[in-house]
């Protein structure tokens, strides 16, 4: 039983546009998204390739992102940039202030780039690496709160003593046996 369908990267980044597109999505917009699966699907990650299509179908229907929002461009300072996503997905405001960004990490020696008011669903790795291909060293984040699968799942990020205690390695005093962050627990 082989279900499987195989497309070329050209053919996923075709479907992409005209998945997003027939539910509403921007062209700008669609276009910035389909980069991005293309790149969770080529590098392997299907949590972060097509499958993502799913969630932003949803996420249009359910009317909870701005289908055609026009990101706003901030010039805060020498080395930091902001872009107001205005309620849109946050794939397009990232390709309008990267090229800010760089050029500002370029004449001052470092820089940061903000994106507010924004939907982000993908990995993070795509925009690291584009900034890399700039020459620049990258860190890229998102914001949220702590969640989990039920009431007793752990967080996604415990500090030192939290980890710990909850692996059974704080020492007999009640202090850290060891130093450490652990994350994505």
């Amino acid at each position: 039983m082989d279900n499987m369908v195989n497309l070329t990267l050209a053919e996923l980044s075709g479907l992409s546009n005209r998945v997003l597109t027939a539910n509403g999505m921007a062209a700008d917009h669609a276009q910035a998204i389909a980069e991005v699966i293309v790149a969770g699907q080529r590098d392997e990650c299907q949590s972060h390739g097509i499958y993502r299509l799913i969630v932003c179908v949803n996420t249009l229907r359910n009317g909870k992102v701005v289908r055609d929002a026009k990101p706003e461009l901030i010039d805060v300072s020498p080395a930091l940039v902001r872009v107001d996503a205005k309620f849109g997905y946050s794939q397009l405001a990232f390709q309008m202030g990267s090229k800010v960004l760089v050029q500002k990490a370029r004449q001052v020696g470092i820089a940061a780039l903000a994106i507010n008011h924004c939907f982000h669903f993908s990995a993070l790795w795509p925009e690291v690496e584009y900034l890399a291909g700039e020459g620049l060293a990258a860190l890229a984040q998102t914001q949220s709160p702590l969640r989990g699968l039920d009431q007793g799942a752990f967080p996604t990020c415990l500090t030192s003593r939290q980890a710990q205690s909850r692996a059974g390695t704080l020492s007999s005093t009640g202090g850290p046996a060891r130093q450490s962050l652990w994350t994505g627990l």
